[in-house]
Parts: structure tokens; C-alpha cells; sequence
């Protein structure tokens, strides 16, 4: 089993219905594939064996996504693109069909039909597939080409149809775990409380609207902000994001796989596939054939147009309204950042050299009217300073991005998941030297990342054949210069997965960072 261990914990397990759980909330529907592996199967086929030699049970959900709608599935002919998109609170899924065989001409999708999909975990052993149900918002067609565009987003039917609820005295904490109980939701956090208590109301509106109101006004203290999501495996995920950031130096040995799997053919064993490895995504060509591999990345700079809109702080401002009287309060959201950068990062407060200007751009937003517990009200005391807080940081996290695609699909990744990358250049000798530069003016050393990256190589003896290898088989790292700006630790703020045809499944993620390297130039500004 793998050492690997979530941040981000389950407190209540989904309550899918299945067949000894017949009251469950949950209700996939039924997707199943042609047998071609049973005895019986293997004696009607031609010769006595399957003429594709390979396991359908292995291969489906692995090398293309299993679609289905209604009893119609697509084979790899067929399916022409897919995108699981986690980006945001909600899973949706974009499709398109070549519909060869005139499927939708004799049976096209009508009202209260699902996409159902299944994802087969590249560590079958330790992981659970991602098997959704998506409620069918579009569909496109190109009657001369039979192509389909399909979107969907999760189905999860108690959690979109209008209510009127109360939840009486309590935090928010113990009001989203009250509504997973009701809607068969799993409920996942890397928190243990907050301190908002009040009752909340769910006045003839929807779930998704009552916990995106909710969390957007949870309050623990001052140094947490929060979001939620709901992961492809059903739970609703309840994060405390400033946990997730630190400078702790620390990786998880965990079953890393073959980007391309190779269960289900002949002659393959599905015990060689994983081995056992640190979870540290990385472009090193010695991982080329892994599923922490990253294809391609680019960097990408919004800091300009976030401080534009919020300010480098935001006061929040608002009328108390007590029991005897109204007073005017206010209080500010200054982004929090990571305690013990401040020396050898850089925090996204405007430039290093103009240590003034950040704190002269500031907004201002008007809450309102509060009424709060303390003052014999019905709101809890951090209300309006609480959206402040949550929004503020929630946006300064999107200042600058990394984009990386991952070769294969890695279901150890998570969103909000604080994940360590290593970024390699190509050999010159400007990037050896500016490399060596940057190391020699931080005064620090490779020894830690490296280290960790080597572990991972020299562990990793699967099937696959390494890029190079020295005299002994063991990969090796050829003309490749680390990237200390660029390397580092990342919190993985949203995820896909795709599926383009002809290629195989991929990963992307958009990794966020709040402080980065200073470059040997900028160090003693």
C-alpha cells in the first residue's frame, strides 16, 4: 500500500444506492462493458479466444474515457474529444461524438438523460476510478458531419432543486456537514471547526446557492480564508486554502505509473506497472514514460489586472446595528502571505524597490447592515469582514500561475493540493550559468530537490525504457539544467483531464503560488 496521506480528509462518506444499500441518496446509472474475458465468452469467440487480445476490464476508462448515455457507448472511432473540468466548485464535462453509426439519429438524448463516465485509476490497487453521472445541459450537432457537442454538469439531484430550510445555532462547519447527511454528499476538510456561529437559512433557494453563501462567509480567524468544491468522487470539500501554503520542505511516496497504461494487453502483468516513487511532478526527461511527467508549461501573470480590481488590501465597511444603537464600523483584508518568506521571496506586494506604493492602492466595499450575536442579532460577528477576507485572498492566489500538462492520468493529485515541481532547462551554457548564478547569490544548493528527484528516479524500474541511462541502467539526467525559479512547491488550484484523439489521456493543472525565488540580481534591492 502507499505511504501517500491527503491533507484534505473525508468525515462522511458518500451515500451512493447500490445493491445492499438500496435507501442510498446517490443514484448512478448502470454502465457496464461487452464481456469478453469469461470462460464462456472466450469459448464463442473465434479459436476460443478473444481476437483482441486484451482485457476489456483493464483497458476501458484507461486508454480512452467510457461514455455512455443512456445505452449507447463510444469506442475510440467514436470519441472524438473529452474534458473533465474541475476548475471550478461544480465537475462538468465536455464531449464530442463522431457519430459514426447514426446513434443519435435512432435514439438522441432527451430530457432527464445523463452522460455517465468512468476513469480507470492508473493504481487500480490503491485508488478508486472516477465514475460520474452529468446532467445533460447541451447538445450541438453537424448534421452533415454527425459530429456532437455535448456539455454536462455533475448530477446530484437534491442539490439543485429549490428548498426552504433552517439550520439552527451553529458554525459552518456543522451546517455543510448537516446538508451532506441530507443530500448524500461526502464531506471532506482540512479544518476541525470554525467560529461563526448563527443560524442559517436556506429561504426557497438551492443548495449550491446556501453552501456558496455559507462558505463565503465562514470565519476561523483572521489567518484563514476558505472555498469549497465538489471533487469527482462526490464530496464536497470544506478548505481552509491558507493551510495548504507553507515552505515545509516535504514529498509522498506513492505508486507512481506508466503514462501510457499497458494492463489489459497480452503478456503484460499489471504488477509491473507502478512503482514505488516521490509524488514530485517534474519535465526531467528521466521521467518521460511516468505519470508525473509534464509535457509542456507556461507561466502566466495576472497580478497586474488583480490589483487593479481589488487593491494590494480591502476595507470592508458596514453599520453595527446593536440593541441600543448604529455604529459605523471597518476593517481591512490585507492578503495574507506565507510566515518566514519575507527574506528570501518574493511577496506579490507591488516591486521590492517601491515598498510604499502597495499600501497607497486600497478599495473600499460597503456590507451594509449587520446585526450581529454579540449584539442580540442574527449573524455572527466576522459577517461582513468575512467576505472581505475569503474574497481577497481567494483572488490573490490567481496573481501568478503555472499551467503544466501531465502525461497520463495521476489520481494521487487533488485540487488545493500542495504538490512539489521540479523544472529542467535545456543545457547551454547561459542557462549553466545563470543557473549557477542564482544558486551561488541565494546561497543555497540543489542538495534537498535534487535529492528528492533522484530518490524518485533511482526507485522508479518499471517497464518502460528510460530516456537514457548510464553504464549500470540508471536514468540519468542529460544537457538538463535545473530551473530554481520556477522550481519549487505549488498548490494545485484547478484541474482537467482531456482526451484528444489519437493521443493519450493527459492532465491538466493550474498550480498557484503566492511567493517566488528572488533572482540573484534583485536579492540585496
Amino acid at each position: 500500500m502507499s505511504t501517500y496521506e491527503r491533507s484534505i480528509i473525508s468525515l462522511i462518506e458518500p451515500d451512493f444506492k447500490t445493491k445492499t444499500n438500496t435507501g442510498g441518496k446517490l443514484v448512478l446509472d448502470e454502465i457496464a462493458i461487452e464481456d469478453s474475458e469469461s470462460k464462456d465468452a472466450k469459448d464463442n469467440s473465434e479459436n476460443g479466444h478473444n481476437p483482441n487480445d486484451f482485457k476489456n476490464s483493464a483497458r476501458a476508462g484507461a486508454f480512452t474515457p467510457l461514455i455512455a448515455i443512456n445505452t449507447m457507448k463510444f469506442g475510440d472511432d467514436e470519441m472524438h474529444r473529452m474534458e473533465l473540468d474541475m476548475d471550478g466548485k461544480l465537475p462538468s464535462i465536455s464531449v464530442t461524438i463522431d457519430d459514426v453509426d447514426n446513434k443519435f439519429g435512432l435514439n438522441a438524448p432527451i430530457d432527464g438523460d445523463v452522460i455517465s463516465l468512468y476513469l480507470r485509476p492508473p493504481d487500480a490497487d490503491n485508488q478508486k476510478p472516477i465514475r460520474m453521472d452529468f446532467n445533460i445541459h447541451s447538445i450541438n450537432s453537424n448534421p452533415e458531419t454527425r459530429m456532437y457537442y455535448i456539455y454536462g454538469t455533475i448530477k446530484i439531484p437534491e442539490f439543485f432543486k429549490e428548498v426552504s430550510k433552517s439550520f439552527p445555532e451553529g458554525n459552518s462547519f456543522d451546517h455543510l456537514q448537516d446538508l451532506c447527511e441530507e443530500t448524500g454528499l461526502g464531506f471532506a476538510t482540512n479544518e476541525e471547526s470554525t467560529d461563526d456561529k448563527m443560524t442559517r437559512l436556506c429561504a426557497l433557494d438551492t443548495y449550491e446557492t446556501f453552501v456558496n453563501d455559507t462558505v463565503f462567509t465562514a470565519y476561523k480567524n483572521d489567518d484563514s480564508f476558505f472555498d469549497w468544491y465538489i471533487d469527482p468522487y462526490y464530496y464536497l470539500c470544506f478548505v481552509n486554502i491558507n493551510k495548504q501554503f507553507s515552505l515545509e520542505d516535504k514529498t509522498e511516496e506513492v505508486n507512481i505509473s506508466a503514462s501510457i497504461p499497458l494492463s489489459g494487453l497480452q503478456g503484460q502483468d499489471d504488477s509491473n506497472e507502478n512503482n514505488k516513487g516521490s509524488l514530485v511532478l517534474t519535465n526531467s526527461t528521466t521521467m518521460a514514460s511516468k505519470n508525473v511527467f509534464i509535457e509542456r508549461y507556461s507561466l502566466k501573470n495576472n497580478s497586474g489586472a488583480t490589483w487593479l480590481k481589488n487593491g494590494y488590501k480591502r476595507y470592508a465597511q458596514w453599520l453595527n446595528v446593536g440593541a441600543k444603537d448604529i455604529e459605523y464600523q471597518q476593517a481591512f483584508a490585507d492578503p495574507l502571505t506565507t510566515p518566514g518568506a519575507e527574506n528570501d521571496f518574493i511577496l506579490l506586494k507591488g516591486r521590492r524597490s517601491d515598498v510604499d506604493f502597495y499600501k497607497t492602492q486600497s478599495k473600499y466595499k460597503w456590507m451594509g447592515k449587520q446585526s450581529s450575536i454579540l449584539e442580540k442579532g442574527n449573524v455572527h460577528d466576522n459577517y461582513c469582514y468575512s467576505k472581505v477576507l475569503n474574497h481577497q485572498n481567494i483572488e490573490e492566489i490567481s496573481k501568478t500561475i503555472l499551467e503544466v500538462e501531465i502525461s497520463g492520468m495521476n489520481f494521487y493529485l487533488y485540487k488545493y493540493m500542495r504538490i512539489p515541481v521540479t523544472i529542467y532547462e535545456s543545457g547551454n551554457p547561459k542557462n549553466e550559468e545563470l543557473m549557477r548564478g542564482r544558486n551561488t547569490a541565494l546561497g543555497e544548493s540543489n542538495k534537498n530537490t535534487d535529492e528528492m528527484n533522484n530518490s524518485t528516479m533511482a526507485s522508479l524500474q518499471g517497464p518502460l525504457t528510460p530516456v537514457s541511462t548510464d553504464e549500470e541502467g540508471t536514468p540519468t539526467q542529460k544537457d538538463q539544467i535545473k530551473n530554481e525559479y520556477l522550481s519549487g512547491y505549488y498548490v494545485i488550484k484547478g484541474m482537467k483531464i482531456l482526451y484528444r484523439p489519437g493521443e493519450p489521456i493527459v492532465t491538466k493543472l493550474t498550480l498557484s503560488r503566492r511567493e517566488w525565488p528572488i533572482p540573484p540580481k534583485n536579492k540585496d534591492v
